[in-house]
């Protein structure tokens, strides 16, 4: 199960994420990408984003960190508009295991609103 935080910043306008996977999932899915330095963003960029009023917003990949066998994959949407509906799309290693599930919690003003996304329904909707 990959869990994903994001919270909006109101003093900067911009989204803050962070997503927790297991170290040995990511490894295994990036070993399938090229293998340049910029093949994690790339595994991302097609299997995360949101979309706000038909506009989609594909998070940019900021770093990584490791720790007790999870990774720690920072990202961030510049100028994210704050929206009372949002579509979030987490297809996250979808492609590699059949039973994966990806929860999604996204914070904006204070509310938080979560999505338990599957292979069978990799984007839902929040509503602010």
């Amino acid at each position: 199960m990959g869990i994903t935080v994001a919270e909006y910043n109101n003093a900067t306008g911009q989204l803050e994420i962070y997503m927790k996977l297991f170290s040995d999932d990511l490894q295994a899915a990036l070993e399938k990408s090229p293998s340049d330095a910029e093949s994690t963003e790339k595994y991302f960029q097609p299997r995360f984003y949101f979309v706000v009023e038909g506009k989609k917003y594909i998070p940019g990949y900021i770093g990584e960190e490791q720790e007790n066998g999870l990774t720690y994959v920072y990202f961030e949407v510049k100028h994210f508009p704050k929206h009372r509906e949002v579509k979030v799309y987490n297809a996250v290693f979808f492609d590699m295991f059949e039973d994966q599930s990806n929860i999604v919690n996204l914070e904006i003003n204070g509310q938080t609103r979560s999505v338990f996304l599957n292979k069978s329904q990799p984007a839902g909707h929040l509503s602010f």
